[in-house]
């Protein structure tokens, strides 16, 4: 469970730390909104804009499983990029698909794959 009394700051930085991810994985637009869980109709330039609105909780909430499976990935991986490259590749764990087509449709199960593969 996330801690609601986040300031608006600290959400603002989770969500900067969300968009450095993006830019790591060369996440297209399309990507990082269904990432977020948010409409693809709806501008993520209000988020990307210092000071501008702040994120919803369950846009939060996202964010917090996407820094898990960022922070597992260079963990495993020696190098950012081949952390970054295994975003991509196709994966037998999940029936051949990359790891990014799973997280577009629900994050948690690549969370909890690269934290079981940690244990």
């Amino acid at each position: 469970m996330l801690n609601h009394d986040l300031t608006q700051h600290e959400r603002r930085v989770a969500l900067k730390g969300f968009f450095s991810i993006a830019k790591i994985w060369d996440l297209s637009e399309t990507e990082q909104k269904a990432l977020l869980c948010i409409e693809q109709d709806e501008s993520l330039g209000k988020w990307q804009k210092e000071g501008e609105s702040v994120p919803p909780w369950k846009v939060i909430e996202r964010i917090s499983c996407i820094f898990g499976i960022y922070i597992a990935l260079r963990t495993i991986f020696p190098t950012e990029e081949r952390a970054a490259a295994w975003v991509r590749k196709p994966n037998r764990q999940f029936d051949g698909k990359p790891a990014i087509e799973v997280m577009l449709d629900d994050p948690y199960v690549v969370r909890r794959y690269l934290d079981a593969q940690l244990q």
